[in-house]
């Protein structure tokens, strides 16, 4: 046998002996009926015309309404177990829909203890399932007999794999069981519990009406002609190669799928290994089903004559058996189809086939079942949901699945759904797309992983509908311009940060330019320009000096690189973004709610990545972060407060990352910003801020604890930069030596690699050095022998000796000569604090008169608080103070006196009246804050989009009273929209928003 059919048989025959899939059935009826027992009007028996498990199922056929079909059984008690809880389970097959409902009564000693219904308005096999705890069954209720009840004047179906106790994770709710999530369903009349695969609207009001054929506008029909066309107009097989077509006819036959008197049969087929009752032993979708189909597909355009004609029976005799398992519009308990890696190969497989799935009556409902799969199970839900990877592998099949539906008033109406869809996924819900442009992935800001999935998105799933009524409405579009913006500011030189990303490690290659470009072409949100010039602005940024035919075509428009300065606030990523010309400063915490950092040990990436995220504050200038992984110490980030742990103890295979507290983020006023984060993670705890205003960054930590590190020195690091990556030799107050050990008790002034400079107030003792580093990583690149790997198993740290250290024998080290510079707070120290400002990227002379300045009487910033309650810098020059306030504080130093919750505020005192920017102290909770200054003015806030607000109030007078922010929002400084700002001239320089400029 060939290679290909000889690992598709070895994948079959792993998949039908799966014994771990589901429990035994209690039931089968491979040999009797043994507890069964029917009403008068109805007889059962064992049939082999449908099976689900095994090869024969009890067919119970009755000819009156109100006809049972009881089974008694040992008594069984309801129970729970963690996320499990007991449950009744059955497969029903029926082959002609039925208006009535099916009962279920469920009984102990002849009691009657509850009741549930199920709709029986499908054909093919269904599961069915009770929830004993959701219906309201305490544990440990007995019962020992259910007894089903049919209104249906006559009819039959088929039963089998009849389990009375499951202990299972809940079964959902779906057609046939709509009321498995609400109870309260049972009591509904059935016309209102029932839903139509021919008018999706039916019972589900809010999604589009059915408008009948004959009333679809010429203008609709055209469009929907278009999306054909360039969905479904040249389609490619969706194949897969395979060796020879007699070994792909004998995998066929191995499935033992067979037709039978116009009925197919075959073993089980399910979509996943974790859905609701799933029969053991049931041929694999993702890893049998699927690749079997596209090598068939292949097959029937590959081959002529006979083979021709038994690749397509056997291809529609695949779709006949999915359909005929249950898996069609409407079953909603297939439980995990996995992140779509392997499904999206599916509906490719079935486009260029619809002629041949109409001529065997199957292409409707082929055509719903791809879409019922590919997120419309969302698309129809009153709560609407999405991720990264359901947009990416699932929704983006979603428009050509609805386009094969053969009847054109379901497309039309499916179509407007979908529309409905994107709104309400992209544009409403609070994820995966955050308000504050953010892509969230494994419930953390994950750009690196998730950043793929828009541009996948808006190529695949919302251009092709730019020009039609079906387009995307401007409210989805402004929060994808702004996530491509969010992009924008975390990219420089299409590089991210070493801390930017979820998976945070070395630099990581990012570029915003196809996300831009594709929401060039969308056009303005309004319509009525054919290219969004913010974007493509943007778009030419993101080349960073390269030419493409569509970059030519904006310069001739006159559109010039956007020059992004300023400041960007990302809350729900606790990051914040400050930049002036051609640097950066990234400064990145944790949230509680959002994960905050993943070490995913398999990648090679980050193993050692663990305090990459302790409120570090990553500087790049040009090109240049001064990261090397050769001798990086992965214990010193900048401006990370951290322990100090051996090589091997900071060593990671699998671990996820949160804070313990919800209290991260900042703002930003005119240009300039504050953060914070209040950690705690782990092993330390403590509270950051930092204040940026122009190019001076002033970072305050206090209440520096270690939690679980008991012994190990706890630093601040100022920075580590290669010494390759620069040509300055830092300086240690006004030396160049090649270590200092400083007391820390005098103000020091540093400079490091780069360039910048360094204020450091009193405190803790200072170590400096210029040294070669040695760093052993435990990755395969680095093994001394490539086929001598120590490694049993990365994600359980499973290594072949113990203690861990002891493998460092088989791995090469690497050495880097780096500049190192931190502040020392000692072994177990409790409510350490440290503080200092950066001047970055300074000229020569701007280094000189910020060291002449920062140290007098007089400096450009100056702390005014320090402590676990709050905060607060004041910038001089622009009259702005910056607040971050860890709690409610009524003493707070001027102009800001009281503040009742956590929060970031910045001020700016313009005389007559105040400028207030302020974010909440937890992005998950926006409440109103109530301000009290100094001078007797009050005002009264709540954070609007994204998670800050803007406002100015007139200060109090001795003629004037409180001063609130007006419901009529007539002080308030709504944070525009993209669309809202009119397009400058090139060259000139206007706001986008109040927190950070755009700058042309």
């Amino acid at each position: 046998m060939n290679t290909v059919s000889v690992r598709t048989l070895a994948a079959i025959l792993l998949a039908v002996s799966i014994p771990a899939w589901a429990e035994k059935p209690h039931a089968d009826f491979e040999t009797d009926t043994n507890g069964w027992q029917t009403s008068k009007s109805s007889r059962i028996a064992i049939d082999g015309t449908h099976y689900k498990s095994g090869a024969r199922s009890l067919a119970w056929t009755w000819t009156h309404p109100g006809a049972t079909l009881a089974y008694e059984f040992p008594a069984q008690k309801t129970g729970r177990h963690k996320n499990a809880v007991t449950h009744i389970g059955f497969w029903l097959y029926n082959e002609t829909p039925k208006q009535e409902r099916l009962h279920l009564d469920l009984y102990k000693g002849g009691s009657l203890i509850t009741s549930c219904w199920y709709n029986l308005r499908y054909t093919g096999w269904r599961v069915l399932g009770l929830n004993t705890a959701a219906i309201g069954l305490p544990p440990g209720t007995e019962y020992d007999k259910i007894v089903l009840r049919t209104d249906s004047p006559s009819g039959t179906v088929w039963i089998d794999a009849v389990n009375p106790a499951i202990l299972s994770s809940p079964v959902q709710p779906d057609d046939q069981q709509p009321w498995a999530g609400t109870p309260d369903l049972l009591q509904q009349t059935p016309d209102s519990t029932w839903y139509s695969q021919h008018d999706i609207s039916f019972n589900r009001p809010y999604l589009p009406s059915l408008v009948p054929a004959e009333r679809i506008t010429p203008q609709a029909r055209q469009d929907m002609k278009n999306l054909d066309d360039h969905y479904l107009g040249k389609p490619s097989s969706g194949g897969i190669s395979y060796s020879d077509f007699t070994s792909l006819a004998k995998t066929f036959d191995t499935l033992g799928i067979k037709e039978r008197n116009g009925i197919v049969t075959g073993p089980p087929l399910a979509l996943s290994d974790n859905g609701f009752h799933t029969i053991p032993g049931s041929i694999d979708f993702n890893r049998t089903y699927v690749p079997l189909l596209r090598q068939l597909s292949t097959a029937i355009h590959k081959e002529q004559g006979e083979n021709r004609t038994r690749a397509e029976n056997m291809y529609i005799l695949l779709c006949r058996h999915l359909l005929d398992q249950g898996h069609q519009e409407g079953s909603g308990n297939f439980g995990w189809i996995g992140n779509g890696y392997d499904y999206r190969y599916y509906t490719p497989a079935l486009y260029s086939h619809r002629d041949l799935l109409a001529r065997a009556g199957i292409l409707d409902g082929i055509a719903k079942n791809a879409a019922w799969l590919n997120m419309g199970h969302a698309m129809m839900s009153d709560a609407p949901f999405s991720s990264c990877d359901q947009f990416y592998n699932y929704s983006s099949h979603l428009p050509g699945a609805i386009l094969m539906i053969p009847d054109e008033a379901e497309r039309y109406q499916r179509l407007r759904a979908y529309k409905q869809y994107l709104d309400r996924t992209i544009g409403q819900n609070p994820l995966p797309f955050g308000r504050d442009g953010t892509a969230h992935h494994h419930t953390g800001h994950h750009l690196s992983y998730g950043g793929y999935t828009p541009p996948a998105m808006m190529h695949t799933q919302i251009l092709p509908f730019r020009d039609t009524e079906f387009r995307i409405s401007p409210q989805t579009q402004e929060k994808l311009r702004h996530y491509a913006l969010a992009c924008s500011w975390q990219t420089i030189h299409n590089k991210l940060a070493p801390n930017l990303y979820l998976r945070s490690g070395p630099p990581l290659d990012f570029s915003a330019a196809n996300i831009c470009l594709r929401l060039a072409q969308m056009g303005s949100p309004d319509g009525k320009n054919p290219v969004d010039r913010d974007m493509a602005a943007l778009y030419l940024t993101a080349l960073d000096g390269a030419d493409t035919p569509e970059a030519r075509q904006y310069r001739a428009m006159g559109i010039a690189p956007a020059r992004i300065e300023g400041h960007f606030n990302l809350n729900l990523a606790a990051t914040a973004l400050h930049r002036r010309e051609d640097w950066q400063a990234a400064a990145v915490g944790m949230l509680q709610m959002h994960r905050g950092l993943e070490i995913y040990g398999w990648t090679e990436s980050n193993n050692y990545g663990r305090y990459s995220r302790n409120g570090t504050i990553y500087l790049t200038l040009g090109k240049e972060t001064g990261w090397r992984r050769e001798g990086w110490n992965w214990n010193h980030w900048p401006a990370g407060t951290n322990p100090i742990r051996g090589n091997h103890d900071l060593f990671e295979g699998y671990s996820l990352y949160s804070n313990a507290n919800n209290m991260a983020g900042g703002t930003g006023l005119d240009g300039d910003g504050i953060w914070g984060n209040d950690f705690r993670c782990r092993d330390i705890a403590f509270k950051k801020s930092a204040y940026f205003f122009g190019n001076l960054v002033t970072v305050i930590t206090t209440g520096i604890t270690p939690i679980d590190a008991q012994d190990k020195q706890i630093v601040t690091t100022l920075y580590q930069q290669s010494t390759a990556s620069g040509p300055s030799r830092p300086l240690i107050n006004g030396t160049t030596p090649d270590t200092a050990d400083l007391d820390g008790k005098t103000p020091t002034l540093l400079t490091d690699t780069l360039g910048n400079s360094y204020y450091i107030h009193p405190g803790a003792p200072i170590r400096y050095s210029r040294s070669e580093q040695q760093w052993t990583y435990f990755n395969k690149q680095d093994l001394k022998n490539p086929q001598d790997n120590p490694c049993i198993d990365i994600r359980k740290k499973h290594f072949r000796e113990t203690p861990l250290e002891a493998n460092a024998k088989y791995y090469t080290p690497t050495h880097g000569t780096f500049d190192l510079a931190y502040i020392d707070h000692g072994t177990n120290p409790t409510g350490a604090s440290c503080a200092y400002t950066v001047c970055i990227a300074p000229t020569p002379q701007q280094a000189a008169e910020f060291e002449q300045a920062i140290a007098s009487t007089a400096p450009p910033v100056r702390i005014l608080r320090q402590d676990d309650t709050a905060h607060a810098v004041r910038h001089e020059p622009t009259k702005t103070t910056g607040y971050t306030v860890f709690a409610p504080c009524s003493d707070l130093p001027a102009p800001l006196k009281s503040i009742d919750r956590p929060g970031f505020v910045i001020v700016k005192d313009l005389g007559d009246s105040y400028r207030i920017s302020l974010a909440t102290g937890d992005p998950e909770h926006n409440k109103e804050y109530h301000l009290e200054f100094n001078d007797g003015t009050t005002a009264a806030i709540r954070p609007d989009h994204p998670l800050t607000v803007t406002v100015e109030i007139q200060k109090r007078t001795a003629t004037s009273n409180t001063v609130q922010s007006p419901p009529s929002l007539a002080l308030l400084y709504r944070e525009p929209h993209l669309g809202d700002i009119p397009l400058p001239p090139a060259n000139s320089r206007f706001n986008i928003r109040n927190s950070y400029r755009f700058n042309k």
